[in-house]
């Protein structure tokens, strides 16, 4: 892997995403105690005044491919663009970025995919998404793929036939030695739960937040059989919310060290497990590490996801601890929220190193170690 680690190959969606920031007195924001769900309201037939109104370059194996390149990785896109438009703007991001499109599939009768984004009052954006030629992914091109020039396969979500082509596309990748990295999003895993857990022991490290995490956890109990016997040399004092509270699904709850165990024995040898504004979580069976969020002014949160996860895998595979990959996730995760858009706050390998020398020790960072056996 060392001689192809700095070549990454991400695939998935490449989208232009138009994004409006509404003030939060434009808008109406009503929530639901007891489903402690939110939701915007938009009055039929009136005309909402915008704060902004953008179209950016989005999509997960974009956001992806952008955060490598500028952490100092050889990035190339597996994407599928129609012939219009967007994907003029997409492709010109790319050569702008220095990100290799020779993997890109334009396909004339499909229209390239493309978001609206509604930024307002906490900035958690509700999203309307068309998948476009983003869907039309087919085992042909993933068989075309010469995996063995990258050291690392980084697979976002996948949707309509696209989907398909999960399980081959990790297997290609494993069998050519790649790391592969997964990010999957909640529409995959909500209709393919049972699928992809069976999947998971072809990846090297996942990651979930902790709504897709609770949608995957019945499924992943369902294959593990007997007790689970992990332990932590210490107690967990004052612990993080999700620490101290569990995983729900149905009507049950479930303990994070337990749902964390069960994935890994399954497969990925390392877990990221992200809980919005209460931190992240990384579980690589040796070691439960804690980070707290940076305290930053949301613009909006698209991309946050891609961006902390990227980074993650790109400082790991730079050399960085644990600890310092942590870290370095966070801040770049911090940036893009602090900005409209899904990219424009991912900052350089230089930048990013200098931001987390300066915070490694500071920063709120927890690490219980896993009992040996004896």
């Amino acid at each position: 892997m060392a001689a192809k680690s700095s070549k990454i190959i991400t695939i998935g969606s490449s989208v232009v995403d138009i994004i409006a920031v509404i003030a939060d007195n434009a808008i109406e924001r009503v929530t639901l105690q007891n489903l402690t769900s939110s939701f915007l309201m938009l009055e039929e037939g009136r005309k909402v005044e915008a704060q902004s109104i953008s179209d950016h370059v989005g999509g997960g194996a974009a956001n992806a491919a952008v955060s490598f390149k500028r952490q100092g990785f050889d990035a190339n896109v597996l994407s599928i663009l129609g012939q219009d438009l967007n994907a003029e703007k997409i492709l010109a991001q790319f050569r702008e970025e220095g990100i290799g499109t020779d993997l890109i599939v334009q396909l004339p009768d499909a229209r390239s995919g493309s978001s609206i984004i509604l930024s307002s009052h906490d900035r958690n954006a509700a999203i309307f998404t068309y998948r476009g030629a983003n869907a039309l992914l087919t085992r042909d091109k993933v068989l075309d793929i010469d995996f063995g020039r990258y050291g690392a396969a980084y697979i976002t979500s996948l949707s309509g036939e696209s989907e398909e082509c999960f399980e081959l596309l990790l297997k290609r990748a494993q069998e050519a030695g790649c790391f592969v990295a997964v990010n999957p999003g909640i529409r995959q895993l909500a209709s393919r739960a049972n699928e992809f857990a069976t999947l998971c022991k072809d990846m090297d490290l996942i990651s979930l937040n902790r709504v897709e995490m609770e949608t995957l956890l019945p499924e992943l109990l369902s294959l593990r059989h007997g007790p689970i016997s992990i332990q932590f040399e210490d107690s967990f004092d004052s612990p993080p919310p999700l620490l101290a509270n569990g995983l729900k699904f149905a009507a049950q709850k479930f303990s994070l060290v337990k749902g964390l165990s069960v994935l890994h024995e399954l497969g990925p040898a390392k877990i990221l497990l992200t809980d919005g504004k209460e931190g992240a979580y990384y579980f690589d069976g040796e070691a439960l590490y804690w980070c707290g969020t940076i305290k930053v002014t949301p613009v909006a949160t698209a991309g946050a996801g891609d961006a902390f996860t990227s980074t993650f895998v790109g400082q790991m595979m730079s050399g960085r601890s644990p600890r310092e990959s942590l870290v370095a996730a966070t801040i770049n995760a911090g940036k893009v929220i602090s900005v409209v858009d899904t990219q424009s706050g991912l900052l350089s390998k230089r930048q990013l190193e200098a931001e987390v020398d300066s915070l490694i020790g500071k920063h709120p960072l927890r690490v219980w170690k896993v009992k040996t056996a004896g």
